[in-house]
């Protein structure tokens, strides 16, 4: 349904539906999450532990890596207002405040954030982060022994464990839908990025597009093979839209993907112009 706004109280969450005049209360146990048209996102509706580092019961999360470990962020705007002395007058410092929080099964925790709670909550976020690793309590060593705990690390480490540990899933009748994997022509040399997937192959180019057929509700293991660099994610398409992400082959030695919103204005462009290409090249 569509709605004007929403609400989170307790355990419930008050929405005002577009064209209603009165707002209705949903149970939170009740509500899997909302679908964000302009940014083509879903956020899950999650509840943080008591003994979590955030203060709220309930709240909004957009998932950013899949598998046994789930990773989501928050972001918000926080404004410190500063009084000059000189001049009476009061500046406002708005900067933008991302905390990372991570499930597996019910267990879901804050582990990181960029505001000024991690200065008193990062041993905290350290415990958090160890009680997610139940099959394998020594995966996450090397974070805070070798290197710092610091979120390009927190995602490798996540990554690695939630290969290791990963069986694809059969397909399941009505419930397999398109994920849509594209390169753009900025930073792209002509060589192909080789994509497989449940024992499927699949090839990309510079200005092209694909559309992989997984399941809505469990992870595929995808990988993909550029010159001498091979990198493996785990993907899930959603039920309730396409979901985009654009294959950013580096010049390091890795290969990234990343998630874009295929309703901009840009992209719908791009992908019709990727699909004139292609119908030329079939001719």
């Amino acid at each position: 349904m569509l709605y004007d706004w929403y609400s989170i109280k307790n355990d419930s969450v008050f929405l005002k539906v577009k064209g209603k005049k009165k707002k209705i209360r949903i149970n939170a146990n009740e509500v899997i999450g909302y679908y964000s048209l302009d940014k083509n996102r879903f956020y899950y509706l999650k509840k943080v532990k008591e003994d979590s580092l955030s203060k709220a019961k309930y709240g909004f999360y957009f998932r950013e890596l899949e598998g046994e470990i789930k990773i989501y962020v928050d972001h918000h705007s926080s404004s410190d207002e500063m009084l000059n002395g000189t001049t009476g007058t009061i500046t406002a410092n708005i900067s933008s405040v991302y905390t990372w929080f991570a499930e597996n099964e019910d267990n879901f925790v804050e582990i990181f954030s960029n505001g000024r709670v991690i200065r008193f909550g990062r041993r905290k976020g350290k415990e958090n982060f160890k009680s997610l690793f139940t099959k394998d309590d020594k995966v996450y060593d090397s974070i805070f022994e070798e290197e710092r705990y610091n979120l390009k690390n927190i995602f490798k480490v996540v990554s690695d464990y939630n290969l290791k540990h990963h069986i694809d899933s059969p397909f399941e009748n009505g419930k397999v839908k398109k994920l849509i994997l594209f390169r753009d022509k900025e930073n792209s040399n002509a060589s192909k990025v080789l994509i497989e997937f449940r024992n499927k192959e699949l090839q990309l180019g510079p200005n092209e597009k694909v559309e992989l057929e997984i399941p809505t509700n469990s992870d595929t293991k995808v990988c993909l093979t550029f010159e001498d660099k091979y990198e493996c994610f785990l993907l899930r398409s959603s039920p309730y839209f396409d979901k985009c992400y654009e294959v950013k082959p580096t010049k390091a030695d890795d290969i990234r993907i990343q998630n874009k919103n295929s309703n901009s204005r840009y992209l719908k462009v791009r992908f019709r112009n990727f699909d004139k290409k292609k119908s030329k090249k079939s001719e």
